[in-house]
């Protein structure tokens, strides 16, 4: 997505943190009636991606002394820790949601109205459509490839992933087991944790039917990714445990050799990329069949005012 364009959009749905603040339908949405507002917003992402949205945050309630924004950062498991929340009645007012999660949660958001003039691309500008609904704002689109520590690859006697032609999934599973070594905190691990939604599309499979209307995560596609992904992070695994994980910065411990291949690379990474020395590394195609550009939005959980959202969405 272009710069500004992002910038208006997330600053848009920052609006409508503030218009989902509570109060009586009809009041000031800055105040709610009641003077100042507190809100909620759940997101995920890296330390950088959490150190952005943050200073976003920042600027806002500078710029909105009468709302308070509370950010909850949610480091892993985050879909679930989100099903949880709605389930218990305690949903964010607004959430950070991926187009591959977005038809499981579109039931928690209230419809909202994207101006699709803004993004670059159609595609893009329908990722918060669900059944011909728009449930959440998209505000970045990130395209995903996989970084490799070529050093490591040849002193496990492995050849170098093509530049070009992706690996399959399963000599991507072999090679992550050959480079793991080590134990404990000395554990030198293939591969930093796979994103499971990811994984899915890697092996062929997906959450739904192309007609959105049947479950297929039982199929063998499905159980297949599943099982891989909880293998990895196994003691004897390949890829470091959520608990493991959990806090870390993920291509700091690729940039110092403590991961062998950095799955999900995203945009967020390039600049850190760069600054290394790049003869060491090499950028290749996701395994298998790669993942899905993964575009996040924002949505409005539907315990907010309906009336105040639609107003300043």
């Amino acid at each position: 997505m272009q710069a500004k364009a992002l910038t208006a959009v997330t600053v848009a749905s920052l609006l409508a943190l503030a218009a989902c603040g509570g109060g009586e339908p009809g009041a000031d949405p800055a105040t709610g009636g009641q003077g100042d507002v507190t809100i909620t917003y759940a997101f995920w992402g890296n330390n950088d991606e959490a150190a952005t949205i943050k200073s976003m945050i920042a600027a806002f309630e500078k710029a909105n002394p009468a709302v308070k924004v509370e950010a909850n950062w949610i480091q892993s498991d985050y879909e679930q820790k989100l099903q949880t929340s709605i389930a218990g009645g305690d949903a964010p007012t607004v959430a950070q949601i991926s187009n591959t999660a977005l038809p499981s949660f579109a039931n928690a958001f209230l419809p909202v109205q994207v101006d699709q003039g803004v993004y670059y691309s159609a595609a893009v500008a329908k990722a918060g459509n669900v059944g011909g609904t728009d449930y959440a704002v998209p505000f970045v689109a990130k395209s995903k490839v996989m970084a490799v520590n070529k050093a490591a690859f040849e002193s496990a006697g492995l050849a170098v992933p093509s530049g070009s032609a992706p690996m399959s999934t399963a000599d991507f599973v072999a090679a992550a087991r050959k480079l793991t070594s080590g134990s404990g905190g000395k554990k030198v691990y293939g591969s930093a944790p796979l994103w499971y939604d990811g994984w899915l599309v890697a092996e062929g499979g997906s959450y739904y039917s192309a007609d959105g209307r049947t479950c297929t995560m039982a199929n063998a596609d499905g159980i297949r990714a599943a099982q891989v992904v909880v293998d990895s992070t196994k003691p004897d695994g390949f890829a470091p445990s959520p608990a493991d994980a959990q806090g870390q910065d993920m291509f700091q411990w690729f940039a110092d050799g403590k991961v062998a291949m950095l799955p999900d690379f995203g945009p967020w990474n390039i600049a850190k990329l760069a600054a290394l020395d790049t003869s060491k590394f090499l950028i290749v195609p996701m395994p298998g069949k790669g993942e899905p550009m993964e575009v996040d939005s924002l949505g409005i959980s539907k315990s907010a005012g309906q009336t105040e959202a639609r107003s300043l969405m």
